[in-house]
C-alpha cells in the first residue's frame, strides 16, 4: 500500500520496464524458498521488500485506468481496499483448503512442493515472456513458426497471399 499510494500520487514513480519482471522473479524465489529455506533468510523484511515493489505495479495499473485528478483518492481508496480484500478472500480460499489436506500423506510432497515448483515455472515463465517482449527476440518456436512462415510464402502454400493479390 505504501508504493501503491506514493507511485499514483506522483512523489515516487518506477518503470515498469524493471518492476514487472522482478514482480515474477519476487513469486519465483518466494517459492524457491519455500522448497530449499535459507535459516538467515528474514522472511518479513523479504515481504516487505517485495510488498513495496507489488506496490509499483498496482500503481501502474491503476495509473493506466486514468482516474480524473478529482476523483483520484477515491479511486486509489477503492483500488486499495479491492486489492487487499482479494487477498484475504486468497488467502482464506487456501487456509481452508489447506486446513483439509494437510493432514494427507501426499500434502508435503503434492501440495507444498509440486505447488512451489509449479508456481516458479510460471513466474519464470511470465518473467521471459516479459523480457522477450521487451526485447523483440522471439523464442525459437516462434522464430521457426517465421520461418515456416516465410517458407510457405516462397512457395506460394500460405492463405495471405491471396489475400495480398486482392489488396
Amino acid at each position: 500500500s505504501i508504493t501503491l499510494v506514493l507511485a499514483t500520487l506522483g512523489f515516487t514513480q518506477a518503470s515498469p520496464l524493471w518492476v514487472e519482471p522482478v514482480i515474477a522473479l519476487s513469486i519465483a524465489v518466494t517459492a524457491l524458498l519455500n522448497l530449499y529455506p535459507v535459516k538467515w533468510v528474514r522472511f518479513d523484511v523479504l515481504a516487505l521488500l517485495f510488498g513495496l515493489i507489488h506496490g509499483f505495479g498496482f500503481a501502474g495499473l491503476l495509473q493506466e485506468m486514468a482516474a480524473p485528478t478529482g476523483l483520484l483518492p477515491w479511486a486509489l481508496t477503492g483500488f486499495n481496499l479491492g486489492v487487499e480484500a482479494g487477498q484475504l478472500v486468497a488467502v482464506l480460499a487456501w487456509v481452508l483448503v489447506s486446513q483439509a489436506l494437510v493432514g494427507q500423506p501426499w500434502y508435503q510432497r503434492v501440495v507444498v512442493r509440486g505447488g512451489s515448483i509449479a508456481l516458479a515455472l510460471v513466474a519464470a515463465a511470465v518473467y521471459l515472456t516479459v523480457q522477450f517482449t521487451r526485447s523483440g527476440h522471439l523464442p525459437r518456436a516462434e522464430a521457426a513458426g517465421a520461418e515456416s512462415t516465410q517458407a510457405a510464402h516462397e512457395h506460394g502454400t500460405h492463405d495471405e497471399d491471396e489475400h495480398d493479390e486482392e489488396a
